[in-house]
């Protein structure tokens, strides 16, 4: 593994970590393709994220982009939905954002509700088609 892929892989687990231990449940996958990293926050419920070193294919649209080559933050407003796009110099604001969207999504839900969405999710994984079929859970 060159030294490109081992800094990726290094800064998804440090990733993973710091939201696992916020308490977060996480669902990955690694592309075999590209050296992108995918990431499902609660299953899907906060959102998921990508980490990688380059441009995502444009039909994709995950909400929280964390791109290595990168420095500084902007929000695309360019799909469905607002994409967040973090520099590595902005990791420590990216978890922190993805705090406040849990935040925000248990503002609406009660807890059995959030665990009950979050259970309903999980249960889906790898009965639907695409590359989530075959993420694991961390």
């Amino acid at each position: 593994m060159n030294k490109k892929y081992q800094n990726i892989a290094a800064i998804k687990d440090n990733v993973i970590l710091r939201l696992k231990n916020a308490g977060f449940h996480i669902l990955y996958y690694a592309s075999i393709t590209t050296n992108s990293h995918y990431i499902k926050i609660d299953y899907g419920l906060c959102n998921s994220l990508r980490i990688a070193d380059h441009k995502g294919k444009k039909k994709l649209a995950y909400r929280y982009n964390l791109r290595v080559d990168l420095r500084g933050f902007h929000i695309d407003n360019s799909k469905k939905w607002e994409q967040y796009i973090y520099g590595i110099d902005q990791i420590d604001q990216l978890i922190i954002d993805i705090k406040k969207r849990r935040i925000t999504k248990r503002m609406y839900l009660t807890p059995y509700e959030y665990r009950d969405k979050m259970q309903h999710l999980k249960n889906r994984m790898g009965k639907e088609k695409g590359f989530w079929k075959n993420c694991i859970v961390v």
